[in-house]
């Protein structure tokens, strides 16, 4: 089955992979600069940007099948269609004596997780050329695409009567699984903790922001008890960033304590990242317990 740059790049006719080309586009390495244009072929380039992507914002996809060319009408035809809030031109790569060019644009859309809706910017890969005079977007095969998950082959084979295919080889068709994907990119570094019952004692729980985007994070305890002390060294974590969680327990006696589960919550993804407190028990209490029947630790 053939897969098209486009279908893949162009995360609005593939709707579950929206946010996975937000992470594809910033794994790649950065390009030389591009040759300037020609002001009027710049000019012309750009309005027709304006006209496909707008359509995309006032929902007249009509407009937006004018400035398709003919041999990629039909995978155009049966794309999804998103509605974007807006959209801004990033850049524009020239190629072929400026015959044909790649268009980085930043698109606003609304994306949800979880019941929570947030407003992210997704960065779209558009092709186009110039056909009779004018500039049309256009999509070329391709057989591999590089991820932060890794690289997605496709296998080969034939486009059942010239239709694309219902979901494409290689990437997960269920938005579930993909953002479940994104979610992984907030992550603790443990998700247990051992302090002590009869002692002092501390530790630390590190939260790192694989995501392009900052989080803000909230830590809580459910049942706390007196001398059990907690905070986050840092609420607002950008891109590519970390947080530390840090825990005290100064007990007032050598009772054994119960576990505990710290949480920490995360915006806008609305997660909840549990860590078990374990607390270790005095020696003699614990002498006093059947080897089998000792906590671990």
């Amino acid at each position: 089955m053939r897969v098209y740059t486009s279908y893949v790049q162009h995360m609005m006719y593939r709707p579950g992979l929206l946010i996975l080309c937000v992470f594809a586009l910033a794994a790649q390495e950065k390009k030389p600069e591009p040759p300037a244009a020609p002001p009027e072929v710049d000019a012309a380039l750009r309005a027709r940007i304006q006209q496909f992507y707008q359509a995309h914002v006032d929902g007249k996809y009509r407009l937006a099948d004018q400035v398709v060319a003919e041999d990629s009408k039909d995978w155009f035809f049966a794309a999804a269609k998103p509605r974007y809030l807006g959209f801004e031109i990033i850049r524009i790569n020239y190629s072929d004596e400026f015959k044909k060019a790649e268009a980085v644009v930043s698109c606003q859309a609304d994306w949800y997780v979880r019941g929570t809706k947030m407003k992210v910017n997704l960065p779209s890969t558009s092709l186009w050329k110039v056909v009779d005079g004018q500039w049309f977007w256009y999509i070329v095969p391709v057989t591999e695409v590089k991820t932060p998950f890794g690289t997605m082959n496709y296998n080969g084979g034939a486009v059942k009567d010239g239709a694309p295919p219902a979901a494409v080889p290689g990437l997960p068709g269920d938005p579930q699984v993909l953002a479940q994907k994104i979610l992984e990119q907030v992550q603790t570094d443990k998700q247990d903790l051992l302090l002590s019952s009869y002692e002092a004692s501390s530790g630390e729980v590190k939260i790192f922001n694989k995501m392009q985007g900052p989080i803000t994070l909230r830590a809580e305890i459910d049942g706390a008890f007196p001398g059990l002390t907690f905070k986050l060294d840092k609420t607002e974590v950008k891109a590519g960033d970390s947080a530390t969680l840090q825990i005290r327990f100064k007990p007032k006696d050598r009772v054994a304590k119960p576990s505990l589960t710290a949480r920490v919550y995360v915006e806008p993804t609305a997660q909840v990242l549990p860590v078990k407190l374990t607390f270790a028990i005095p020696p003699e209490i614990e002498k006093l317990i059947p080897k089998d029947a000792r906590p671990k630790p």
